[in-house]
Formats: structure tokens, C-alpha cells, sequence
């Protein structure tokens, strides 16, 4: 019973070992699939590897020969050679991959020996590598994890398989050596040991062949433990002993092969290797290499915003059917109050920028024809198209709030943003520009060519304190005479009546002669006239917005306008588009007939409609709204959140004027909201792998550790200076304050790690030897002495925080003395007593006494210098400043 034990734990491992092996070549081809995007021929790899275990490994009905399979190598070289020399250059990459996945197929048919299970292992790993070069997103880092598993438990079973292998055929010929196995029973008995189940085919129906290989593949076979020990099988010799010893292989017939010990074993060294992979990723310093322009040049053809559900660079009207809103994640973003430091929500900073939600906007069209909007240049006779600026070539808005965005890709052409916009900063390498009259966000062709998010920041004014303030380009500057300023007033409403209206008239109002600006004739054609382009949306417009033959001021016109496309008119919002007279234009089937339709439409009819009443408007296409991710923390922007709205040009400056209802628009959008935990989870963790992972430079890792070793630093000063245990409890206690934030986990993080570290790494006997030397190292002061020497330090900081907020500028590298001298020289005016305009120097002294020296101040002392501290913030107040001048 002992040997058909063993058999059976034989049968097991070699069953356990097929089947990871067939699951890791098949899952690293699934990975590579994925990194390509394309299904073949990586795809038909798993169905290979489960005829190959069938075919070949568990039954050995196909026998291929070496020749033949070094004929379908050359054979496959022949074709990845092929794809290289006529295929594009992403396909001249991917021909690289697609051979080792031709090879893969190959040695899975072949016969195999060990040295093949090596080759089927490396040929894994090289479609895993291929793999990380085509991507980088979180799903990969995912599968990457798990491929290690699969790696680290398939590469030790092959250690067991290679050794249960040898000990089956030293098994074997011991026994023809001691007893003279006849020659048939010989061959039954090497016939068994390399079986992979465990009994002889030839003793079983085809269909308990086929009951015993899904029993192997599913991992069952100790169903047919009865079954086993009844079978006509028996060994070829029974050995009675429990520790079976064949040249120099011992093994215990009890213990199986793959038991609880080998499992745990494994799973502590995959948990190991994770912990090491991490400590190396972070500690190591990495240099970033500037790639190829083999690579470079490689785009993706469908990249930018085109190929995205929800925003598009364009706007089309006329089709029918229902959007499909997307839930996927576009921006991720946080507020910072530049006045305060401190985060602002989404909310706050909405009400101060005078929006009911925060819009991002994005691609600016000005002119319409035939259901399509374009941005207008050329049309209008500006040329190609408008020029791109750098900040502040126009009126510097003052900035107010800092917006932090994170871009995902596919990265489009357009920046989004809220508006007006006064600075914006991409990160290094990536240029960002801004149009001069439109104000859009370009990026440069090299943020195309991303395929990671992108990091940029803008800075914006409020509107809530300035509401005069617009973009750069048709802002006029405070300080020119006032006839200046009524001139360039006057300009700027010209060029945006003849940019902004589609009234027929072409090319601008004003050419350049000799310096000096002269009225020019501007071309009109009817064409590009909206009374004969749009007629029936041309009369409404006309009829809404006349009073006693004239038309009625901009303000009422807009309220007009926007009043009539509401729900009292029959109009509602649907994402379901539909056409009732495909003989007329679609925005005026809309208008007359539908009167049902998307943001676009809504925004398309109400932007006309004011460009036919004489009021300059723009249509905007980009994002309206965000929600907050309460893991993250920040706010985030989806697909589903693109929409279109309208500006138009009043009293000199552009203003939103949104024309969709915003009740239906929100109800709709309530019931396509398919957010919830476990969406705000999977974005969490995909930041955390961009951020934290994938995009982890030289600069970002120094970023990471700083608070780390800042924190080491103050750390060891103090333990220095108030001895070790009370020295933790001092600076526990100073950090407690800052025990929220990031930076504070990471920071406390680091340094566990490095303790734990440190102790786990050094021998138990050193390490205390290391802590007592330590001890010994630091004398221990009082109670008294520690407080009394904290408080003359905080007071010095107190001090020099003091001169600084008062323009004083502290040099690091003054002495304590120094710095009395020079904040007395500077405030001395200001200080009404002799006494007073003493303090600074009785400062700088007690601080080297107490820092230096061995001074130990009373508790009257303290108090006094406190005093005097409170005094001279008082004095240096601006109150106090100008009763002294």
C-alpha cells in the first residue's frame, strides 16, 4: 500500500505540473493579446498548450518528429520575417512578438524532455517583457503579479518534477539490478515511470482514458483513490519500507509530493519577493532615457479625441439614434486657494468662479454648415487659423486658485480647463499653448504620443471679486487713458461682430497702412448669411427678439432666446436623437418640429439664434460637472460629463450662457450615474499605479522619500540632544498635529521600514550591542531642562518667523547673533523701550546657551522672554507702524 501511495503522489505532482504548465504559457500569451489589442495569434495559444497536454503529454498519440519540428521554425521565422519587412513600424515591432509566439505553438506539440519545459518557460517570460513594452496601464501590473505566482509555483515543480523523474528511473533500475526483472516487465515498469497518470493505458477502455484525464486536468484524482488501490496495477516490486533511498535520492513513501509544507513554501516566497521587488523599486535611484526616434515616431491612429465616447473635436448633427454614454474616468483633479494654501472643494470654487457646476471647456466653433460646426477662420477670411500665444502677452489676470489635473489617455488635442485661464504649466518636456482668441488649451504634437496620463496645472482668477475679468486677448488694461481704452473697446466689439456673426461678411474690419489702422471693404456673400443660410430659424430669432421694429437690448435678447428653448416651449433634453423633415437643415428640424434632442443641438440652435440677432456667440464643446472620489480624494470628470453650451460676446466680454434645461440634463445623467464603490476602488488603484508605479522618475522618487529622511534627520537631532526614549515621545508627540495627509503615512511608513529593517537585518546580539552603544551615546537630561530648552528654541524660530513676515530676510547661514544684530538695526525705530530693542539679543543668547552650552533658564526667565516675544509682534504690527511714522 506504501508504493501505490507514492504512485499516486507521482501521478499527482506530474498532473499538477502539465497543468501549470499549460496555464502559464496560456496566460502569458493572454497578456501579450491584451498589450497588442489584437486577438490573433497570441489568443490561440491556450487552445495549443490543452491539445498539446492531451495530444502529447497524457496520452502521446501525437509523436512529431525533431526534423519536422525545425522545419516549422524555419517556417515561422519565414512569416514574422515577412511582417517585418512589409508592415508598418508598429507591425515591424509586433513581428518580433508574434515569432516567439510561433515557436511557443512548436515546442508545445513537440515532444518534450526537460530541457523543452525550460525553453517553454523562457519564451513566457520574453512574451511578458514584449508585453510591458506595449503597456503599462494598472491591468497589466496586475497580471504581472500574477504571473509570478504562476512563475514561481510552475518553476518549483519542475524542481520536483525533475527529481521525482530521476528517482523513478533509479527506482526502476535498482530493481532490474537486484532482483532480474525479466526484460517485458522492465519495459512495463520505465513504461510507468514516465506515464503521466498512474496506471498503464493499456489496461484501460478509451473512455476511463478520458474519465482519468479530466479527473488529471481538474485536479480530482483523489476520487479515484479506491479505484486505484483495487487496480490490477501493482508495483513491480514491493517494498515495505517508508524511506525509500536510490542513489542518493531519499524519499519518505508517506509524504506526497505536493503537499501543505510545498504550498506554504511557495506562497512565503512569492509574499518575499513581492516585499524585496518593492524595497528595490523604491530605494534604488533610476535614470530615465530619453526613447528612441524608432519609437517616437509610432502613434496610435486613433488617439485623441475622435476616438472617445462623449467628447469629440467636432460637432455633427443629423444623426439619429441614442448616445451610449461612457463611464470612463477623463480628468481627476484638486483646488488649492492661493490666498489660503488650503483645498477648496468643487463647490466653493464653482460659486466663486459664478458657475452652478465647473465647466472644463474645450474645442471653441463659430461657424455652422450643414449640420457640422467648424471653428470659423477660414471661413470668415482669417486664414488658416488663429495663432497660439504664451501667458501674459496680453493683460496678466491675477490668480487666485491653483487646479492640479490629471489627464487620462488617449491624450486629444485640447487641454480642458475652467475659464479664464491666467497661467497654465504641463510637466517636464510638454508644451502647453493657448490661442489668442478663442483662449483654448493646445498641446503640443507630443502629448499626442502619450499613452500614461498627463500632469498639468492651471491658475485662475475669481469672478465672484472681478467680474470684469475675461480672457487675455479681449481684456484692456486699467492704466491707458481712458480714449485709449474706449478705442480698444470699440475694437474688440468689431473684430467679434465680424468673427462671431454669421451675417454673410467676410475678412476683418480694419487692414494695416503704414503703421495705421484704415477701414477696409469686407466681402459678403449670401451663402454664409444666416437670413438666407437658416431662414426659418432666422425669422424665430427675429421675431423673438423685436420690439416696435428694433430689436431689444443683448440682455434681453439672450434671456429671450434662452427662455424659448425651455420646457414651456415643449423643448426637452434626450439622448436619443430623431429626425421629422430630413428636407431642412437639422438644427431648424429641431426648432420646429422635434423640439427633442442632446446639449448639442440645444447649444447649436441658441448660439445661431444670437448670431442672428446681432450678438457675437461661440459654441463650446468640452466637460460640465465632476464627482467626488471619496478614496482619492479628488474630483473627477467622466465621459459622460461632456456637453456643450454657448458664450456669448456682451458689454466686452464673453459670457456662459447654457441653453440645455438643466432639470432634464441632471435627471438623465442621474440614471446613466453607474458610480459606486467599486468604481471609485478601481480608480484608486489605477492612480496609485500611474502615480506610485508606472510614471515613478528620478525626481518623483527624491519627491517621495524626502519626507522620510527630513524626518529621519529631526529624528536623530532630538534623540541627540533629549536622549532616546524620552526623545520619541517628544517627537511623537510634535508630529501628531501632522498625523493626516499622505505625506505624514508615508513619511511614518518609511520609517517602520526602516527600524523593522534595520532590526530584522542585523543579528540579535549585534543589535542590542547597537542599542546599548546607542544609549550610552546620549545623555539624559531632566524634565525640566528639555522644557525649558524647547521653549527658548521655539521662541528663536518664533523670532526669525517674526523678521521674516516683516521683511527681513533670515540668511541660513547667519549665526543666532547675526541675526540679533540685524533685526535690530532694522526694527529698532519701531521699538518704544531700551529694553525691548534688547530682545533680539537676549534671544540669540539664551538660544546658543541652551542649544550649546549648558544654561539652564527658570521658569521666570521663560515666561519673560514669552513676554517679550508677544511685544515685539505687537510692536512690528502695520497698526502700530503708522502711528510711529
Amino acid at each position: 500500500m506504501a508504493d501505490l501511495s507514492a504512485q499516486q503522489s507521482d501521478g499527482k505532482l506530474r498532473a499538477t505540473f502539465f497543468r501549470s504548465i499549460t496555464i502559464v504559457t496560456s496566460a502569458a500569451a493572454i497578456i501579450l493579446a491584451g498589450s497588442e489589442g489584437t486577438m490573433f495569434p497570441a489568443a490561440v495559444t491556450p487552445v495549443i498548450a490543452v491539445m498539446g497536454w492531451v495530444l502529447v503529454d497524457h496520452f502521446r498519440w501525437l509523436k512529431i518528429p525533431v526534423l519536422l519540428g525545425n522545419l516549422a521554425g524555419l517556417l515561422a521565422f519565414f512569416v514574422a520575417a515577412s511582417e517585418f519587412m512589409g508592415g508598418t513600424l508598429e507591425t515591424k515591432l509586433l513581428s518580433g512578438s508574434h515569432l516567439i509566439v510561433y515557436l511557443t505553438w512548436i515546442v508545445l506539440i513537440l515532444p518534450k524532455s526537460h530541457r523543452q519545459y525550460w525553453w517553454l518557460i523562457a519564451l513566457c517570460v520574453l512574451q511578458l517583457a514584449i508585453a510591458g513594452l506595449l503597456s503599462g496601464d494598472v491591468g497589466f501590473g496586475g497580471a504581472l503579479l500574477g504571473m509570478m505566482l504562476l512563475l514561481m509555483w510552475t518553476l518549483s515543480l519542475f524542481s520536483l518534477f525533475r527529481v521525482q523523474d530521476q528517482h523513478a528511473i533509479r527506482a526502476v533500475e535498482s530493481r532490474e539490478i537486484t532482483q532480474g526483472v525479466p526484460d517485458s516487465t522492465r519495459a512495463k515498469g520505465k513504461a510507468l515511470s514516465a506515464a503521466p497518470g498512474t496506471a498503464s493505458p493499456n489496461s484501460l477502455d478509451r473512455w476511463e482514458k478520458w474519465k482519468q484525464f479530466f479527473r488529471t486536468f481538474l485536479g480530482l484524482n483523489w476520487l479515484s483513490g479506491r479505484q486505484a488501490a483495487a487496480s490490477e496495477i501493482k508495483p513491480v516490486t514491493a517494498i515495505s519500507a517508508r524511506i525509500l533511498i536510490r542513489n542518493g535520492l531519499q524519499r519518505d513513501s508517506s509524504e506526497t509530493w505536493v503537499g501543505w509544507r510545498f504550498r506554504g513554501m511557495v506562497t512565503g516566497s512569492y509574499a518575499v519577493s513581492v516585499v524585496l521587488a518593492l524595497i528595490v523599486f523604491a530605494a534604488f535611484p533610476r535614470v530615465w532615457v530619453q526613447g528612441s526616434s524608432l519609437f517616437g515616431e509610432m502613434s496610435v491612429s486613433e488617439s485623441g479625441p475622435g476616438s472617445r465616447t462623449g467628447f469629440s473635436e467636432t460637432v455633427e448633427l443629423g444623426d439619429i439614434g441614442e448616445i451610449m454614454q461612457s463611464n470612463d474616468r477623463v480628468l481627476a483633479f484638486d483646488i488649492e486657494n492661493l490666498k489660503t494654501r488650503q483645498n477648496v472643494t468643487a463647490e466653493a470654487f464653482a460659486d466663486a468662479m459664478k458657475m452652478d457646476e465647473i465647466r472644463f471647456r474645450g474645442n471653441v466653433l463659430a461657424f455652422y454648415a450643414e449640420g457640422r460646426w467648424s471653428r470659423g477662420f477660414s471661413e470668415k477670411g482669417y486664414g488658416r487659423g488663429e495663432e497660439t500665444r504664451r501667458f501674459g502677452d496680453f493683460v496678466q489676470l491675477e490668480s487666485d486658485f491653483l487646479m492640479r489635473i490629471s489627464h487620462d489617455p488617449p491624450i486629444g488635442a485640447f487641454a480642458f480647463a475652467p475659464y479664464p485661464v491666467s497661467q497654465a504649466k504641463a510637466e517636464s518636456g510638454i508644451h502647453l499653448a493657448q490661442t489668442e482668441v478663442s483662449g483654448t488649451l493646445m498641446w503640443s504634437s507630443r502629448a499626442l504620443q502619450r499613452d500614461s496620463s498627463l500632469v498639468y496645472s492651471v491658475e485662475l482668477p475669481r469672478l465672484d471679486l472681478y467680474p470684469e475679468a475675461t480672457f487675455e486677448f479681449w481684456g484692456i488694461p486699467d492704466h491707458i487713458p481712458a480714449q485709449e481704452r474706449a478705442n480698444r473697446a470699440e475694437q474688440r466689439e468689431q473684430f467679434a461682430r465680424s468673427m462671431f456673426l454669421m451675417d454673410g461678411f467676410e475678412g476683418s474690419f480694419y487692414r494695416m497702412v503704414q503703421g495705421q489702422r484704415v477701414l477696409r471693404p469686407r466681402e459678403y456673400s449670401n451663402v454664409n448669411d444666416l437670413r438666407y443660410k437658416l431662414p426659418r430659424l432666422f425669422e424665430l430669432a427675429r421675431d423673438l427678439c423685436t420690439r416696435n421694429g428694433s430689436l431689444i437690448p443683448a440682455e434681453e435678447r439672450i434671456a429671450k432666446i434662452v427662455s424659448f428653448l425651455g420646457n414651456e416651449n415643449g423643448f426637452s433634453y434626450s439622448l436619443k436623437a430623431s429626425r421629422s423633415n430630413r428636407t431642412i437643415d437639422p438644427v431648424e428640424d429641431f426648432l420646429l418640429n422635434t423640439k427633442t434632442g442632446h446639449c448639442e443641438y440645444f447649444a447649436s440652435a441658441c448660439t445661431m439664434m444670437l448670431q442672428a440677432v446681432d450678438v457675437p456667440s461661440r459654441l463650446i464643446n468640452g466637460y460640465y460637472g465632476c464627482e467626488l472620489n471619496t478614496l482619492t480624494g479628488k474630483y473627477e470628470v467622466r465621459q459622460r460629463h461632456a456637453h456643450a453650451w454657448t458664450e456669448a460676446f456682451v458689454n466686452g466680454r464673453w459670457e456662459t450662457i447654457e441653453p440645455t434645461p438643466s432639470a432634464d440634463r441632471r435627471e438623465v445623467m442621474a440614471t446613466k450615474d453607474t458610480t459606486n464603490l467599486i468604481t471609485n476602488i478601481q480608480t484608486a488603484i489605477s492612480d496609485f499605479w500611474n502615480d506610485g508605479i508606472h510614471k515613478m522618475s528620478a525626481e518623483r522618487q527624491k519627491e517621495f522619500f524626502q519626507p522620510v529622511i527630513s524626518t529621519s534627520k529631526s529624528l536623530y537631532a532630538t534623540i541627540r540632544e533629549q536622549g532616546l526614549i524620552t526623545g520619541l515621545r517628544s517627537f511623537a508627540k510634535g508630529n501628531a498635529s501632522t498625523a493626516n495627509g499622505l505625506a505624514s503615512v508615508i513619511k511614518w511608513l518609511g520609517l517602520l521600514a526602516i527600524i523593522v529593517g534595520t532590526g530584522l537585518s542585523s543579528q540579535t546580539k549585534a543589535f542590542k550591542k547597537l542599542v546599548s552603544a546607542v544609549l550610552s551615546a546620549f545623555r539624559f537630561r531632566s524634565w525640566k531642562q528639555k522644557r525649558t530648552a524647547r521653549s527658548v528654541i521655539r521662541f528663536y524660530e518664533g523670532f526669525c518667523l517674526l523678521c521674516e513676515r516683516n521683511g527681513l530676510a533670515i540668511p541660513p547661514a547667519n549665526s543666532a547673533l547675526e541675526n540679533a544684530e540685524l533685526a535690530v538695526r532694522r526694527f529698532a525705530p519701531l521699538q518704544a523701550s531700551a529694553e525691548l530693542r534688547t530682545l533680539p539679543a537676549r534671544i540669540a543668547i539664551a538660544f546658543n546657551e541652551v542649544r550649546f552650552g549648558s544654561l539652564i533658564l527658570t521658569d521666570e526667565q521663560t515666561a519673560a522672554l514669552g513676554r517679550d516675544l508677544h511685544a515685539l509682534a505687537e510692536a512690528l504690527k502695520p497698526s502700530h507702524q503708522t502711528a510711529s511714522a
